[in-house]
């Protein structure tokens, strides 16, 4: 069902909702959190849909709590590394002495490393010295890049924080090899969409062709001309 359904589906059960606001989609965000549906199928006009959890999920085999933690940390380690678990828990919702169990169940296939913030820990193969390649990189909003941690100073200088995390958003990101220079915005306009970056400081040249790489490739995906400001780098 679609949500506007749900909530009709719901009132037509006594239950009244106003369709209006934040209400459905907290309620439906509830509903999935304790294991009741999910997201099904779009429609053929690109909406989502709701199906019951039971339904469409098969059931699973009988749970091994300990080997389901330890195959949890090594994938949110493969993706996030170097991490620890206080990033697990940040990202996952799961107590703190959960986390901490899921990396000492995957502590036999975890490399650990010592980094400006601390022993964290990678997969074997992740802690060898990345490629002398210069990565620029347009993060979009709430990218999981800077989701998945609960510290992001090894991505997010300290005295930047706080552009990068504006109240309860993540804003888009400009990645220089790894690290946030500067955040940007579009705006749209009839004739193509315009890109602001606001740098956090003086920005490499390097930096500032990669920028302009990436706008080219997001006027390639959008299919539409894009066009940087000028005098924002």
């Amino acid at each position: 069902l679609e949500r506007a359904r749900v909530i009709e589906a719901l009132a037509e059960d006594g239950v009244i909702i106003d369709p209006s606001g934040q209400a459905p989609a907290h309620l439906l965000m509830l509903a999935a959190a304790q294991g009741i549906l999910c997201r099904g199928p779009e429609t053929d006009r690109g909406e989502p849909t709701y199906v019951l959890l039971d339904d469409w999920v098969p059931k699973a085999d009988d749970a091994d709590e300990d080997a389901d933690l330890r195959r949890l940390a090594t994938r949110y380690v493969a993706g996030h590394g170097p991490t620890a678990a206080a990033d697990l828990a940040a990202w996952s919702g799961l107590p703190i002495g959960t986390a901490r169990r899921a990396f000492a169940a995957a502590d036999a296939d975890l490399v650990h490393i010592e980094t400006a913030i601390g022993p964290l820990a990678v997969l074997p193969g992740q802690d060898r010295p990345p490629l002398n390649r210069p990565s620029v990189r347009l993060l979009g909003l709430f990218d999981g890049y800077l989701l998945g941690y609960r510290d992001r100073s090894l991505s997010v200088p300290p005295d930047h924080e706080r552009q990068v995390q504006t109240g309860g958003f993540i804003m888009p990101t400009v990645l220089s090899d790894g690290r946030a220079v500067a955040t940007w915005r579009t705006t749209q306009r009839r004739a193509a969409t315009l890109v602001d970056v606001r740098s956090f400081g003086e920005v490499a040249d390097r930096t500032g062709r990669g920028v302009r790489s990436e706008v080219a490739d997001l006027a390639r995906f959008l299919g539409r001309p894009v066009e940087l400001r000028d005098g924002l780098l």
